[in-house]
């Protein structure tokens, strides 16, 4: 298997649509009582990001001035930690890649995360990839039954030699700078999705390697959210 520039190994990249709910529930409810206003918005991605950066951010994905911004900071940190991340890293693929996003939502596997609740969130794929529908206490329908028996397909096909194509089976193209294609596993029936990942131009010009904040800069930030 060759390796990219950046010398990681791979050859599929992919992720769920709402990959960071759970991390953002974490965070609202157990450090923010149960809701992240616009102060703390604004303060985390300051912090995360640093003040130059927060504000274009904010002004791209919006803010609730009066309540919870929740769901701003999971598209944030979905995009910028999984969906497009993961098409700069695929962009340096040297040897053929294959990219998918998970948006399979008919099962919940979080039903005590509100913020998972109609999304396809981390570990969502997790009945769907090994067909684990009775052992997670689930009954698949014909239309999840056959995605699972698609998914399972295309897995192991890449297994045994590293390509997911499949008869019988929409055929996976593999990604490139130039369409930049992705499998998009759902139900009734799979597609292929031109570019789907939203705002990458913005997130590559920032970059993906932040350095954390001084501390002197992260103990005054947190002062303010009182902590």
């Amino acid at each position: 298997m060759q390796s990219n520039p950046l010398g990681i190994p791979y050859k599929t990249i992919g992720e769920a649509a709402t990959e960071t709910a759970l991390l953002e529930q974490k965070l609202g409810c157990s450090a923010f009582g149960g809701k992240i206003d616009a102060a703390t918005y604004t303060s985390v991605l300051t912090l995360i990001f640093g003040a130059d950066h927060a504000p274009d951010i904010i002004s791209l994905y919006g803010i609730n001035p009066s309540g919870d911004n929740s769901e701003y900071l999971v598209r944030i940190t979905t995009d910028y930690l999984f969906g497009c991340a993961n098409r700069f890293v695929a962009n340096q693929a040297v040897s053929d890649l294959y990219a998918y996003e998970f948006n399979e939502t008919s099962i919940n596997v979080w039903p005590d995360v509100v913020q998972c609740e109609g999304k396809a969130c981390h570990g969502d794929d997790i009945p769907f990839t090994f067909y684990t529908d009775t052992q997670l206490g689930y009954q698949f329908t014909e239309a999840q039954d056959d995605l699972s028996n698609a998914m399972m397909a295309y897995w192991s096909a890449f297994a045994s030699h590293l390509n997911p194509d499949v008869e019988r089976r929409l055929a996976w193209p593999p990604f490139t700078s130039s369409l930049m294609e992705y499998m998009i596993p759902i139900t009734p029936e799979r597609y292929i999705a031109v570019n789907p990942i939203p705002n990458f131009d913005f997130w590559d010009q920032i970059g993906y390697d932040l350095r954390p904040p001084s501390l002197a800069a992260a103990a005054k930030i947190l002062a303010a959210l009182g902590h």
